[in-house]
């Protein structure tokens, strides 16, 4: 202590000084950088699975999602819906009309339905019952007004 009767004499008696506060400032820098190379790669993936959602939803090949991703800073379902558009004919690109997803068993309807005929006028084969094929053509609708048109049909029957 002084020769002072200062309470905060000892505060000033630290022999570490700006030597600690480097090797702080250094610590700090080190994890902020870590924090920002994280961070970057966190982006990198939202903007890749935004692009991927977007194109799978509009029937688009993944393939392009690299094409996008260099052209577009912001990325939104909004701004790759408008590069698809504008790029759509430099790419081969069909708009309106994607394609419709390959049903859960890998059979369509009309190919089910196609092969219950075949098996019944050949005689061999179990043939779909009523349920099976309603219980079918449930699970292979896509939007709430087939499975209506559905539910309809069955109804008729």
């Amino acid at each position: 202590m002084s020769g002072y009767d200062n309470e905060y004499d000892d505060d000033f008696d630290q022999n570490d000084g700006p030597k600690a506060l480097r090797e702080a400032l250094k610590a700090e820098k080190a994890a902020r950088k870590e924090a920002e190379k994280k961070l970057a790669e966190l982006s990198q993936r939202d903007r890749q699975r935004t692009v991927a959602d977007v194109l799978k939803s509009q029937g688009v090949k993944p393939a392009l999602a690299r094409f996008v991703l260099a052209d577009l800073e912001e990325v939104d379902e909004k701004s790759v819906s408008k590069w698809v558009e504008e790029n759509a004919d430099l790419f081969g690109i069909e708009l309106g009309n994607a394609p419709d997803p390959a049903p859960a068993n890998g059979v369509s309807d009309q190919e089910a339905a196609e092969a219950a005929r075949q098996a019944s006028l050949q005689g061999g084969g179990a043939v779909a019952s009523v349920e099976e094929q309603l219980a079918n053509a449930i699970q292979n609708a896509k939007s709430a007004e087939e499975l209506t048109a559905v539910l309809a049909q069955a109804q008729a029957r």
